[in-house]
């Protein structure tokens, strides 16, 4: 005769439990991985379409257009490209104000740091006196 041995008992979780567990991790995870994570890249976003906007105006002034400036005089949440106004979105700028020589130097002849600020995000954007170069930091 043969003994079979039944066992009652449960051990071990099944995968529906394993999948809910896993479910509900993946949720408050990404929770508190997008708590900041959508300022911090629309900041950074808008400070590359400022680094794109000094660019082109200092290749304008390079190509001989005079008097095409980038600006943002009280800061505030918008700055100018000649005359065409450009928004940040939620973000604040720092005052600025940038004219382009033919050579492609900045004047005024100083660095320039620009703050675009959102939340607890700073952007720095530099543009640097010596050579016109424009990076955000």
């Amino acid at each position: 005769m043969v003994n079979f041995c039944i066992r009652n008992a449960k051990s071990g979780f099944t995968l529906i439990e394993l999948l809910v567990v896993m479910v509900m991790i993946g949720i408050m995870s990404a929770a508190v991985i997008n708590f900041n994570f959508p300022t911090a890249l629309a900041v950074d976003a808008v400070a590359g379409k400022l680094v794109a906007d000094i660019r082109y105006a200092q290749t304008l002034g390079m190509s001989g257009v005079s008097g095409i400036s980038v600006s943002s005089p009280g800061g505030g949440n918008d700055y100018t490209v000649g005359t065409e106004t450009k928004d940040v979105g939620g973000a604040t700028l720092s005052s600025f104000s940038i004219t382009f020589e033919s050579d492609g130097t900045p004047n005024p002849n100083s660095q320039q740091d620009i703050l675009l600020t959102s939340g607890s995000v700073t952007v720095t954007v530099r543009v640097y006196p010596e050579t016109g170069f424009v990076e955000a930091l």
